[in-house]
């Protein structure tokens, strides 16, 4: 994720944000260190309704008078509600919840748009939706030998093509569509005239002195995450700013190609580049070529060394966060208000030191503490990373009506860095409580959020959570991954501000352990609770008190390992060569492949660990009764293919994105397992799916189909869970089995693990269960001091 920050940063960085402060209609208001709006001279920390203009009416018969009015941008006259509300006294926010339009160009997702298994000729169907025409190459599979390159006009989005192969090889086919994004909003000329409308509609319809902000201008959009991006614009605009982009960067054409790593003769001008198109995409396969879409030309080009994704991303980036500072900075000349965008993902507009807002606005779902914690927590990591003061406000926050409404729901979203809250329609109980007019306390707005971060890959075991002394534990989109240190101690590495930095804690109880890490006297160990470590310096780390609290380590490039943690380690691989050896097998690589690491444990603690644990982790996946899977091992399959992801076992995960309709329902990945055991044996995968539809995952067991089913378990990672598919038995030998994903067009499964046990199995993120009890083996491991 470090890319994204560079990319954010750059995007941003010229740009000159006013400071949060202004006057509206005479009134003066600013934005104070604690993300809470000041608002002629007084806090103003709203607890209302989110609502449609429709249900204004009925609203307004009650003594509730802080809103969120929801309007289409350009669809409706603001006129009649505007006179209402200030009929009222009401104070109201103006928030904007059309969808923002998608922009139009060419998506380049090879393994999303690839057909398999073509050998003979044969008509190739499906339908593209949005899609006006694509590129469609056919390659030998073996050697990526092209047989043809052709345009395809695809009228109402079908796709239609004779593939013809010219041998009897098998042959893929990449499809390369022209039409509507999912990942990137149009910032050309869409942008501008949604921005017309918007501002058309506030300066004809002008608020009055009851406005205190304005919420979405944008709409509800996509996550601009350029790191991610995986489209080419085609519009005009875009072509226009990246020519300049390109010129200004290279200064000439043969710079430019060298730094693409394509060599083109017939090309000699910046129209002409700035029109071109990759063929491959980062970590999704596809072909080392480029592409020119007016004269259907083709170009190779080494795929790993060529900067032109890099440029694409730079300029999506950049133009997202100047047109939005832009629309902020219209919107404020007509009508001086705070302008918000609602979090929706790690974003170039919403992450960064210069984000281009006045603040953010909280998506969160109650009532308990932990929703609450997990799906607003974002939106403050966000924006306590600004490094500045920007607003920060409950702008839906969304409840269970059909229950009694719980104020203590407010109080968290509140401590959560909120000031302010706008609940999502509220009906029955909640309607009632909200008409007893419920007030934040004016030194809520003084209220400071302290946070530690860390990395979204490292998401179990670190969750988003309330430390003492007020600490949020909050997830962010830096650089960084969980440390297995086993079952009983925790850890993460991540990059903060240009360092490396390490947390750890233990589940055991609070108590003195040592920790091995070089150069300790040089090292920083702060706690996180307020509490005095009492440090002991040793010759080979330190002695301090740890507890279920982390504690953050800086200024040593080396990573703190608990000693404890090690003696345990090589007390469990012991056990695992004594029972090779008890069946009468040979166990001399195995004690080589763990004691070479072993020893140069004590001058090389952290990569000596690393390989420690690796090969104690391939000894018990050897070992055990149970079958640890990784997905992405598939050697026949028909998914899109693996792709890195660091908060995945393995580090990477198996993908399938369908992107078309109809010609392929279901994509197939098959396994072979062997028998360990004839008893009766649970089967479990871990998997990200479409929200609310795990049905689109199943497994294939002989004649028997077990369909996913229900929320997932001990989630982890970007969003990845377990699922208990069910149970079966497995004849003598190796049986395969089939992983079925059948994902809804535009939407994508991810499968990381796939676990098959004739033990109950308590999922634990990406870590392993024992491969034996080694508690009843060897007895517990008490806590305390161990050298």
């Amino acid at each position: 994720m470090r890319s994204l920050f560079a990319l954010i940063f750059g995007a941003c960085a010229t740009l000159c944000l006013a400071q949060p402060e202004g006057e509206y209609q005479g009134q003066k208001w600013s934005i104070n260190k604690s993300n809470a709006l000041i608002w002629d001279g007084k806090p103003y920390l709203p607890v209302g309704a989110r609502v449609s203009s429709s249900e204004l009416d009925d609203w307004l018969k009650s003594s509730v008078r802080d809103y969120a009015i929801e309007v289409p941008e350009g669809g409706m006259d603001l006129t009649a509600t505007v006179k209402k509300l200030e009929t009222a006294k009401a104070r109201y926010a103006i928030t904007f919840n059309s969808v923002a339009p998608l922009a139009r160009g060419f998506a380049v997702d090879p393994d999303a748009f690839r057909i398999l298994g073509i050998s003979s000729p044969r008509r190739i169907k499906f339908k593209i939706p949005n899609c006006s025409s694509a590129l469609a190459v056919l390659i030998t599979r073996r050697d990526a030998d092209i047989q043809t390159v052709a345009r395809v006009m695809t009228p109402g989005g079908n796709f239609e093509f004779d593939a013809k192969p010219l041998n009897d090889l098998e042959h893929v086919l990449y499809v390369y569509p022209e039409t509507e994004s999912l990942e990137v909003p149009d910032f050309w000329e869409r942008f501008d005239a949604r921005r017309d409308r918007v501002l058309s509609q506030l300066k004809n319809n002008p608020p009055g002195p009851g406005l205190r902000t304005i919420i979405n201008p944008l709409g509800i959009t996509a996550p601009v995450n350029a790191i991610d991006v995986r489209f080419v614009p085609n519009s005009a605009y875009f072509k226009i700013e990246f020519r300049k982009y390109l010129e200004d960067k290279y200064r000439n054409v043969e710079t430019l190609q060298r730094s693409w790593s394509m060599r083109a003769n017939d090309i000699s001008d910046w129209d002409t580049m700035a029109r071109l198109v990759p063929l491959w995409s980062t970590d999704r396969g596809g072909l080392s070529m480029i592409w020119d879409p007016i004269t259907d030309q083709t170009y190779f080009a080494d795929s790993k060394r060529s900067q032109i994704w890099k440029d694409v991303r730079e300029m999506i980036s950049s133009t997202a966060a100047r047109r939005t500072e832009r629309l902020r900075k219209a919107i404020r000349e007509l009508c001086n208000v705070p302008v918000v965008q609602e979090w929706n993902g790690w974003s170039v507009l919403t992450d960064g030191g210069a984000a281009p807002l006045d603040g953010l606005g909280m998506v969160v779902a109650g009532p308990s503490a932990t929703m609450i914690a997990n799906t607003g927590s974002r939106a403050t990591s966000s924006i306590l990373r600004w490094g500045r003061p920007g607003l920060l406000l409950a702008t839906d926050f969304q409840v269970d009506n059909t229950v009694p409404f719980s104020p203590a729901a407010v109080d968290d979203v509140i401590s959560l860095g909120a000031r302010g809250v706008y609940i999502d329609h509220p009906t029955g109980a909640t309607k009632t409580w909200l008409q007893t007019n419920p007030k934040l306390d004016d030194a809520t707005a003084d209220m400071d959020t302290r946070a530690i971060f860390f990395p979204e890959n490292a998401l179990n075991p670190a969750q988003p959570q309330r430390l003492p002394n007020g600490i949020w534990w909050l997830p962010s989109p830096v650089a960084g991954n969980r440390i297995d240190f086993g079952r009983d101690f925790f850890g993460y590495r991540f990059e903060d501000g240009g360092q490396t930095k390490t947390v750890f804690w233990t589940t055991l109880p609070a108590g003195r352990y040592k920790i091995d890490i070089p150069n300790a006297k040089t090292t920083s160990f702060e706690s996180t609770d307020g509490s005095d470590l009492k440090i002991k310096y040793l010759k080979t780390g330190v002695e301090l008190t740890l507890s279920n609290f982390p504690i953050i380590v800086s200024g040593n490039n080396d990573y703190p390992i608990p000693s404890l943690a090690v003696q345990e380690m090589n007390a469990k691989y012991l056990a695992l060569v004594s029972l090779m050896t008890e069946a009468g097998r040979v166990a001399s690589e195995e004690r080589y492949l763990y004691g070479a690491p072993l020893s140069t444990y004590d001058t090389n603690p952290g990569p000596s660990y690393t390989e420690m644990r690796n090969q104690y982790n391939k000894l018990s996946i050897r070992l055990a009764k149970w079958t640890w899977i990784e997905a992405e091992s598939s050697r026949e399959h028909s998914f899109n293919g693996s792709f890195t992801d660091y908060g995945c076992s393995g580090n990477r995960a198996l993908v399938v994105r369908n992107r078309v309709e109809g010609d392929r329902a279901s994509f197939e990945a098959n396994y072979s397992v062997q028998q360990r055991t004839d008893a009766e044996q649970e089967v479990w995968v871990a998997a990200k799916v479409p929200p609310g539809n795990p049905e689109c995952l199943s497994m294939r067991i002989g004649g028997q189909v077990m369909i996913a089913s229900g929320p997932p378990i001990s989630v982890y990672g970007s969003g990845f869970g377990w699922y208990k598919l069910g149970t079966t038995k497995f004849a003598e030998g190796l049986t395969k089995i089939t992983i079925v994903a059948a994902p809804a067009a535009k939407t994508e499964v991810q499968v990381d693990a796939i676990m098959i046990t004739p033990v109950s199995f308590i999922p634990n993120g990406i870590f392993i269960p024992d491969p034996i009890d080694f508690r009843a083996k060897r007895g517990p491991i008490k806590p305390g001091v161990r050298r």
